[in-house]
C-alpha cells in the first residue's frame, strides 16, 4: 500500500516498511490549500514531482490518505485530474468534515461532491461522521465505521490513591484567545460554558478542584474568571500550550473526572484515554461522543451548549463519588472491549479486502 500524509519540516519525504505482512510505502507531499493560487515554486514542485508520484503509485495495491480534506499535490494534481487507476481509502476525522470539508461544502457543494467520487472507502472514526459524510453526498456503501484503538498500556491506572474529599476535575480544551499555534475554533471545545458552569458549582461544594491545562489558561479571560470566583485557589493551571502527549497519561491520573463540554466533535480521543487511565468523563451529546461512553456507567452523557447541563454533570459526579471505584473500573473495561487496535484492524481488513477483489 502507498499511504499518503503532508510534508512538514523533520518528516521524511519518503519512507518503506513492512507491518503485519504488508509492504507500505509512505510519502509525504506539500500541503496545498483548496482554492488558493499556488506559487510559482509550488507549481514548479508539482510539475517536477507528477511523473514520480505517479510511478510510485503504480506499485501500490491501493493507496491509503491519512485525510479526506482536499489538499496536498496528490489530491490537487493527481485524484481530481488524472483520476488513478487504484483504489483509494482515507480516514475521516472530525476536524476534516466538522470544520474543513464542511467549510468547503458550503461555498461549493459540486465540487465537493464530485471530489469525494474519486475514494473507494472511507474509516470514519465515528457512526457520527459516517452520517456527515452522507450529508456530503457519500454513498453509504463506501462508508465504514472503524473506532480507533487506545494503547491501555501507556494509559492505564496507577496507584496514585484518590481523595474523595477534594474531587479534581480535569479540563483540556484550552480557550479563545491570541494564540497561533491552534488552527481549530477553541470555542467549541466549550470552555466559556464550563467556566460558568464551575461559577456556579463552587458554591455548593468549596473543595473541589478544577484543573485547567491547553492553549491561553494564563490569558485574560481565566484572570477574569478567577477574579469573579469565591475559592480562586481551587483552580489549578497545568499548562498555557498544548498538553505535551508524553504527560497525559500522568495528567488524567491525577485527576478523578474528565470535564469535556465540546459544543461541536468528532469523536475525541481524550475521552477514550481518560476513560482507559480509570477516570470517569462528563460530557456531552456532541457529535460522536455519545458512541465513546457509556452513559450512567463509565460516565455522563449531558446536553451540549448548557450551562445548567454540566452543572448537572459536577452534581452527578459528587452524588457517586461513594461510588467511584466502580465507575472507574466500568470506564476502563468499557474502553478495552470497545476501542481495540484488534478491533479496528478487522474491520479495516475486512473492508478493503472488499475492494480489492
Amino acid at each position: 500500500m502507498i499511504k499518503v500524509s503532508g510534508f512538514f519540516p523533520f518528516r521524511k519525504a519518503k519512507e518503506e516498511y513492512e507491518y503485519d505482512g504488508v509492504k507500505v510505502k509512505k510519502i509525504s507531499t506539500i500541503i496545498l490549500p483548496p482554492f488558493k493560487k499556488n506559487p510559482l515554486l509550488t507549481k514548479y514542485f508539482i510539475r517536477y514531482s507528477n511523473d514520480k508520484l505517479k510511478e510510485e503509485l503504480e506499485w501500490a495495491d491501493f493507496i491509503h490518505i491519512g485525510s479526506s480534506y482536499p489538499v496536498g499535490i496528490l489530491a490537487q494534481e493527481l485524484m481530481i485530474k488524472s483520476k488513478i487507476k487504484k483504489p483509494i481509502v482515507a480516514d475521516v476525522i472530525g476536524s476534516d468534515a466538522l470544520i474543513y470539508l464542511s467549510n468547503i461544502y458550503n461555498k461549493n457543494k459540486v465540487w465537493v461532491k464530485e471530489y469525494l467520487k474519486n475514494y473507494d472507502l472511507f474509516f470514519c472514526a465515528s457512526n457520527f461522521l459516517k452520517n456527515v459524510m452522507i450529508s456530503f453526498g457519500v454513498e453509504e456503501g463506501k462508508l465504514v465505521v472503524a473506532y480507533k484503538g487506545i494503547n491501555s498500556e501507556i494509559f492505564k491506572p496507577t496507584n496514585i490513591e484518590k481523595n474523595i474529599n477534594k474531587v479534581r476535575f480535569l479540563y483540556l480544551g484550552g480557550f479563545e484567545g491570541d494564540s497561533l499555534f491552534y488552527p481549530f475554533n477553541l470555542r467549541m471545545k466549550g470552555g466559556d460554558i464550563l467556566l460558568d458552569a464551575w461559577e456556579i458549582f463552587e458554591k455548593s461544594d468549596p473543595n473541589a478542584i478544577l484543573i485547567l491545562a491547553g492553549l491561553n489558561v494564563n490569558g485574560k479571560k481565566i484572570k477574569k474568571f478567577l477574579s469573579r470566583l469565591k475559592y480562586p485557589s481551587k483552580i489549578e493551571i497545568k499548562s498555557e500550550y498544548a498538553v505535551d502527549p508524553s504527560v497525559m497519561p500522568s495528567l488524567y491520573n491525577d485527576a478523578d473526572f474528565l470535564v469535556v463540554p465540546s459544543i461541536s466533535e468528532g469523536l475525541p480521543n481524550v475521552v477514550l484515554e481518560a476513560q482507559s487511565c480509570g477516570i470517569p468523563v462528563i460530557t456531552t451529546d456532541a457529535g460522536g461522543i455519545p458512541e465513546a461512553v457509556d452513559c450512567g456507567a463509565s460516565g455522563i452523557v449531558v446536553k451540549a451548549g448548557s450551562v445548567e447541563e454540566i452543572v448537572r454533570g459536577f452534581n452527578w459526579a459528587m452524588e457517586n463519588i461513594n461510588n467511584y471505584q466502580l465507575f472507574s473500573n466500568r470506564a476502563r473495561e468499557f474502553v478495552l472491549n470497545k476501542f481495540s487496535w484488534e478491533n479496528y484492524s478487522l474491520s479495516v481488513i475486512k473492508a478493503i479486502n472488499r475492494i480489492l477483489k
